[in-house]
């Protein structure tokens, strides 16, 4: 059973490999791959890229690693600040320079000065404020990792693109620009140049490094009368996004957030999934509990999610709020208050859960493999970028910085802190395509971590595994899946009944289905929560309620369509109520969907004659009927 179990999960592989393959060789299949594909699944198909997808997975543990050191640095002065009355009412935070902080630490005599010192003797740093300290240490962590990984010239890299684009086969020659345009876009090196004409343009840094080792190159291949490497295309792969787009994405996920925060909830489920149980039971009872923790935090699994709450606290402490009000502090609450309430702590949870699973699953899988020389084993640890051979020599144990970074990949395949590799190449695109992808990045990394765990049990020829990962995301989940669909609903409308009635009827069709295809549609529905069917789902019910032309634009520039078509819709004479639904939504944070649903409810919830939003002006679907 094995046997057969191996055969069908290399088939499979070969299949989609040969699917991603042929549609990087047409210029249709290219443009799908931009816009719904996935770059991990184009690096995989050759040596070459395979060797990228290390350096990048390499890239960001450095660059969490990094950031996470840098933020601490910061951290621990934000606390003598904040609880130092004199620092905290004579040094403002938005005014006052590293300099200033060491200068008061200097004259009081305090222990922070081990901090302050270094920071305010750096000439890159002593004039700094704390918000752009935030940004720096953001820039340098982004150094440090890519020296560490790509080099920081990208020289790691040049020889393995170059043997790509020496290929005698063209669709290698091809696929090395493919894997230029994803190194480009995961490192995000968009920067500004000026031709010998002063033209100024956005070109990739990565890709122009690249080509200056390949023009180095060629002049002694020239000499050597060998064949000339081919130079990269060098446009942008990645464009920042502006301020007017990052105070747009702001209120969208504060109008939205609360929603998506309980999706989170459902991958609590992944590491249950695909973990052995005598891990996440050494969890459960906390074993080698200090040794667990003092390698979780040395993995820095928390670095982007706790360096997101800092930078938000600083910006609500320097705020409109803080200012006319003269309290910092009242401008952080009120900014927790509205940005992500609650979320963040649930995240960190998350996180901190799973890297302790993640701890106890590297130790027990290379034992394991050391003494019974476990397949799955064996697949884990370098899905946790752990040599098994060295495993070997080791005798079963782990070095803590192996440890380390096990916790890391293993998390982060779980939970997604740092997986923008699963997703297409477009989706930094512009402002239109990272609206798309805004919510779409998670339900895409679900998928890829479901297709990652079915294949390599399946190659593994594990079927206990494949039986323990079918049963919690086909079973398990589902059963609980109601219940995060009613507190959705809840939070959503703010009526404990509708949250109720939700759960009941979701439950209700589940158990007792009254078809094949209502049944398989609501358990379907069910699993989008889980990822998925979430991108499918999403579009289908957004048919089924004149919604598509939103949903394929995504929330951003979904939310201004909406706007405007129900501002069209109250001054021609229909209902004023989507407007109303609209403004209160998007104006009111936390209680603005609650408040939409009592003041201006649809048609559905009050049946009066106001149509829903949009109703008229929505692009429908033929042979669809509103629901």
């Amino acid at each position: 059973m094995s046997a057969a179990l191996t055969g069908l999960g290399e088939l499979a592989e070969r299949g989609a490999q040969k699917l991603t393959e042929t549609m990087e060789n047409s210029k249709v299949g290219r443009g799908v791959l931009n816009m719904t594909g996935n770059q991990e699944w184009e690096l995989d198909l050759t040596p070459g890229g395979r060797a990228v997808k290390a350096m990048q997975s390499e890239y960001i543990r450095l660059h969490d690693k990094a950031l996470g050191e840098e933020t601490a640095k910061l951290a621990k002065l934000r606390e003598w600040h904040q609880n130092d009355d004199v620092a905290r009412n004579t040094l403002p935070i938005k005014t006052t320079t590293m300099a200033g902080y060491h200068a008061h630490a200097t004259a009081t005599g305090h222990p922070i000065q081990a901090i302050t010192q270094p920071l305010a003797s750096d000439p890159e740093t002593m004039h700094m404020t704390q918000q752009k300290f935030m940004v720096h240490s953001q820039q340098r962590a982004r150094l440090a990792a890519l020296t560490g990984s790509f080099g920081d010239h990208f020289q790691n890299a040049a020889p393995i693109i170059a043997q790509m684009r020496l290929s005698k086969d063209p669709r290698i020659v091809d696929h090395a620009q493919r894997v230029a345009d994803i190194i480009s876009n995961q490192t995000r090196d968009t920067f500004e140049i000026a031709d010998y004409t002063g033209t100024r343009e956005l070109s990739s840094l990565g890709k122009k490094s690249i080509n200056k080792a390949f023009i180095t190159a060629n002049k002694t291949r020239d000499l050597a009368e060998e064949p000339q490497i081919p130079l990269l295309k060098t446009d942008k792969t990645y464009v920042k996004q502006e301020e007017p787009e990052r105070t747009a994405h702001r209120v969208v996920d504060t109008m939205m957030l609360p929603l998506l925060a309980i999706k989170h909830i459902g991958q609590f489920f992944n590491p249950v999934a695909s973990s052995p149980l005598p891990a996440i039971g050494a969890q459960l009872l906390r074993m080698d509990h200090a040794h667990m923790e003092q390698t979780v935090e040395a993995a820095h699994i928390l670095a982007s999610t706790v360096w997101r709450e800092m930078y938000n606290d600083i910006l609500g402490e320097t705020g409109k709020v803080s200012q006319y009000t003269n309290s910092p502090t009242l401008g952080k609450i009120l900014s927790r208050t509205i940005h992500q309430p609650g979320f963040t702590w649930m995240r960190k949870q998350q996180l901190n859960w799973a890297g302790a699973v993640g701890f106890h699953s590297a130790i027990h899988w290379a034992s394991e493999f050391a003494t019974q020389g476990s397949k799955i084993a064996e697949a884990r640890l370098r899905e946790m970028e752990i040599n098994p051979s060295d495993v070997l020599k080791q005798g079963g144990k782990l070095s803590e910085e192996q440890l380390s970074k096990a916790v890391y990949h293993y998390t982060n395949n779980r939970m997604f802190f740092n997986k923008s590799i699963d997703n297409a190449l477009w989706q930094n695109r512009n402002v239109f395509t990272r609206s798309m992808f805004m919510y779409h990045s998670f339900v895409n990394s679900q998928a890829s971590f479901m297709k990652r765990e079915l294949l390599l049990a399946a190659k593994a020829g594990d079927y206990k595994s494949l039986a323990q990962f079918a049963g919690t995301t086909a079973i398990l989940f589902p059963s609980i899946a109601p219940l995060i669909g009613g507190a959705e609903k809840m939070l959503q409308t703010g009526s404990m009944k509708q949250g109720a009635d939700e759960v009941k009827q979701r439950y209700g069709r589940l158990l007792h289905p009254k078809s094949v295809p209502d049944w398989i549609e609501n358990y379907l529905a069910l699993m989008s929560h889980l990822g998925a069917a979430g991108v499918y789902f999403n579009y289908i019910n957004a048919i089924k309620g004149h919604r598509l032309a939103s949903a394929m634009a995504g929330p951003i520039p979904g939310m201004l369509y909406t706007d405007a078509e129900d501002i069209y819709g109250a001054a021609t004479g229909h209902s004023a109520k989507p407007l109303e639904r609209d403004i209160l939504r998007q104006t009111v944070p936390l209680i603005g969907g609650p408040l939409a649903h009592h003041l201006a409810p649809t048609v559905a919830e009050d049946g009066s004659t106001g149509r829903r939003s949009g109703g008229k002006f929505r692009l429908r679907s033929r042979g669809l009927r509103r629901r």
